[in-house]
């Protein structure tokens, strides 16, 4: 096991030739695979626990004889109650029966060819892999944990020698100790570098201090020293957890007293610390490798681009875009209205919390983490309310141009 992968053993899978093919475009292999067809997976005992894998195609649930009907022509499974039709039986099964999906390769087909062929389906045992932890449940992590765990260790041969004993020292010759024990239980060791330039002693307490940091630039076969003023924000330790241009700090100081005059809605006032702890915790929360809130994935920087200020000035300049759908307090532009992110504990810094919770209307701009999932979801989204609003609607999308040409991104 590895902090960012996790080898997993995969079970024997159904799988049809398109999906077989796709797998092994994803990077799977196969470690050896048979091709049946359904009869046999309907006849051969052997094969009955894959038969139990077939599922209906329209909810993907797991199949149910009684509620079940079969396509005569492609041999697929749908549920009765999810393409309505009328549940099967003697009564119903008088004739072959076909799904829509053949139906209409039939009618296009004119019927001067033959019906199609069983669909090729594959039993596929294959090599174990290693997936990315964000993309495997926090449940099996845990249980394989336990599986893993070491038994209780016994007592080392020597736990009853002093230290010198067990390096071999014995006779009249005795170890004097540096550091007495009330001292070593005090000692304690950072294996992080410290950076003199942002770090300080620790004052207990969470410090927003001003200062200029020197940074190096390539500049060539060179490099440029330039020395910004920036805030750092200081933990109780004394570590920076970051910083942060002056301009956005003054950003976040106004949008954090204008959500304390609300009463920061969604939070309790409890768990709502001081505007330096609060900035502190910000940067833990959209720090590369944080645990995202309710999911199992975790923060990615590359996919957290901004709209360039140029675009974002022209676009709210001559369309007047003042809400964001998908930002961060740590990016989003001075002169939005609204914007929504991805951690309810923004609400402190006056952002909304989940963009997909409430319907899109009237003119917004968003630009969603550069995942499939989440732009296709966004692509959607913004169409769906569109066509549903009831009053004039349009979302600006901001999706990347990928340079493959194989690669399928909603840009497309």
């Amino acid at each position: 096991w590895s902090q960012q992968q996790y080898q997993v053993e995969w079970s024997p899978t159904l799988e049809e030739t398109w999906s077989l093919h796709a797998y092994q475009v994803c990077g799977y292999t196969p470690a050896r695979q048979r091709r049946v067809t359904f009869r046999e997976l309907c006849s051969d005992p052997d094969l009955q626990q894959y038969y139990d894998m077939l599922k209906c195609e329209v909810c993907n649930d797991p199949h149910d004889e009684e509620t079940l009907s079969i396509c005569d022509t492609c041999h697929r499974m749908y549920h009765t109650a999810c393409i309505g039709r009328d549940a099967p039986g003697p009564a119903n099964e008088t004739e072959p029966w076909s799904c829509d999906y053949c139906c209409r390769l039939r009618s296009k087909r004119a019927c001067r060819r033959p019906p199609a062929p069983e669909p090729a389906l594959w039993v596929v045992h294959w090599q174990p892999s290693w997936e990315p932890a964000e993309n495997i449940p926090s449940e099996l992590v845990e249980q394989w944990k336990l599986a893993q765990a070491e038994p209780v260790k016994k007592a080392r041969p020597d736990a009853k020698l002093r230290p010198p004993q067990r390096q071999g020292i014995t006779g009249t010759r005795t170890y004097i100790p540096h550091l007495t024990n009330a001292a070593r239980t005090k000692v304690t060791i950072h294996h992080q570098p410290v950076d003199p330039h942002t770090d300080i002693a620790p004052t207990h307490s969470y410090e927003l201090e001003i200062r200029q940091v020197p940074r190096a630039i390539p500049d060539g076969a060179h490099l440029r020293i330039l020395t910004p003023t920036v805030a750092c924000s200081i933990g109780p330790d004394g570590r920076c957890a970051g910083t942060l241009g002056v301009d956005r700090v003054q950003f976040l100081w106004t949008a954090y007293t204008k959500a304390q005059s609300y009463g920061w809605p969604g939070l309790e006032l409890a768990c709502v610390g001081t505007f330096q702890e609060e900035v502190y915790k910000l940067l833990h929360r959209y720090r590369e490798g944080s645990a995202r809130t309710d999911t199992h994935r975790r923060v990615q920087l590359k996919n957290h681009w901004a709209v360039p200020p140029l675009l974002m000035s022209t676009l709210q300049e001559h369309l007047g875009l003042t809400v964001e759908r998908f930002a961060s307090p740590l990016n989003c532009q001075a002169a939005s209205q609204e914007y929504w992110s991805c951690h309810v504990e923004d609400a402190v810094f006056g952002a909304r919390y989940d963009s997909f919770s409430v319907r899109w209307t009237g003119l917004s701009e968003a630009n969603p983490e550069y995942e499939h999932a989440d732009m296709n979801k966004a692509v959607k989204w913004a169409l769906y309310a569109a066509v549903s609003a009831t009053e004039p609607t349009a979302t600006v999308l901001v999706l990347p141009r990928w340079s493959s040409n194989t690669s399928t991104t909603p840009y497309l």
